[in-house]
């Protein structure tokens, strides 16, 4: 028996090291981008890429990933009559390090090493989610600037708390040598959502202290916002609407999380509702209901006359890049048209918008195209800082006046 268990403990000690060596190499891999980037610096100073996503009768009209096809630039945001601020000028603004300044090709490289090293990081992970879209490669992202003190994402290591045992304490022990890339372009969009997010709340408790703050999450991924914000006291509530496989994979995640977190309790969890966000009647059906406080635990679904206002904001993360051609707007349109019903019926009712995404109609990063498009949707624009990348569009809105 003894050296049957003796045989166990060397396998799993084999495993382990096995496991380390895998998991240093894909981070020396990931790293390798770094020793090019004095090679291939482009002084024209554009920090930004995407490729294009090749659009059929089906896909999205402006949609775009990231993979190893041709590599576009988006709008010439470094010239004269660019509609998009440098990242360097929008990462002030948010009190981001800037990401650093290098080709195209360099931002390629970087991308190529993740790709490379993700099945390395996950190789021995029980909890691994499908790599949906982007969403494994946002989890290590999200975690690199989640764990920096100096951020103002730092989220006391939430999302640290959700990767896989050996090879996060290997890859986050780089995070230092790790070049400013992607990860860092994901800060500055989360950099602007969380602000969003807290100044809304201020301006709805300004009007009244106790105005109850409900986040509705349209396709939040593995994103920790909720959790955080919940556990911080800075909402009441919280939900998130997005596709089965993503939720379930979310939850797996969450409870390795809390096995690791004491203090990531239950009531800090948000509630989730699976659903294909392409689904137009679906989400009008869950949103009214959310809407109506049918799920607030503090209300047990009923809300008198005299009981406390609510701010309900609504939040998209790079999450329309992904649908169908003309549901995004479709989206916006909803959002609006539920919660302009429920301020009818409900005059103590605020709704505000908060976003960093891939809007439809608006190519680059013109204030007043924005405007105009959102207005049309029923939206009044509060707040707009177009960034290069991605998910372009940052903002925030509110309602328009009925």
């Amino acid at each position: 028996m003894s050296q049957h268990l003796i045989a166990m403990h060397r396998q799993r000690h084999r495993h382990r090291l096995a496991f380390l060596s895998c998991t240093f190499l894909a981070v020396m891999t990931c790293l390798r981008s770094c020793h090019s980037l004095k090679t291939f610096t482009d002084t024209r100073r554009c920090p930004f890429t995407t490729t294009t996503y090749s659009s059929s009768s089906s896909s999205i009209q402006a949609s775009y990933r990231i993979d190893d096809q041709t590599v576009v630039r988006g709008d010439r945001y470094n010239n004269s009559t660019s509609t998009i601020p440098h990242a360097s000028k929008v990462s002030e603004i948010l009190g981001v390090q800037p990401p650093l300044e290098t080709s195209a090709r360099t931002w390629k490289r970087a991308w190529k090493m993740q790709k490379r090293a993700l099945p390395f990081l996950h190789a021995f992970d029980r909890c691994k989610p499908s790599n949906s879209a982007l969403n494994l490669a946002c989890i290590w992202w999200k975690a690199m600037s989640g764990n920096d003190r100096s951020s103002p994402v730092y989220d006391e290591g939430l999302s640290y708390a959700m990767l896989p045992s050996i090879s996060r304490v290997a890859y986050l022990s780089f995070r230092r040598f790790y070049p400013r890339l992607h990860h860092a372009n994901v800060e500055i969009r989360t950099a602007f959502l969380d602000k969003g997010v807290r100044e809304i709340v201020e301006e709805a408790r300004s009007r009244n202290r106790k105005t109850k703050i409900r986040l509705v999450s349209m396709g939040a991924g593995y994103d920790v916002r909720s959790i955080k914000f919940l556990s911080k006291g800075l909402i009441d509530s919280a939900y998130e609407l997005d596709l089965p496989q993503v939720i379930e994979a979310k939850q797996r995640l969450l409870r390795r999380a809390q096995r690791r977190k004491k203090d990531l309790l239950d009531k800090y969890l948000p509630q989730a509702f699976a659903v294909d966000l392409n689904d137009s009647s679906a989400v009008r059906t869950i949103l009214t209901d959310i809407v109506a406080g049918k799920y607030d635990e503090y209300c047990d679904g009923v809300k008198s006359s005299n009981e406390e206002p609510t701010e309900t904001i609504i939040l998209f993360e790079a999450v329309m890049i992904y649908l169908n051609e003309n549901k995004p707007t479709e989206l916006l349109e909803i959002c609006s048209s539920v919660c302009k019903s429920q301020n009818l019926n409900d005059s103590s009712h605020h709704t505000s918008l908060v976003f960093a995404d891939r809007l439809e109609n608006i190519p680059g990063g013109d204030y007043d195209i924005g405007k105009e498009v959102l207005a049309s949707l029923g939206w009044n624009i509060i707040e707009w800082l177009p960034k290069p990348g991605l998910a372009r569009h940052m903002g925030r809105a509110e309602i328009v006046d009925i």
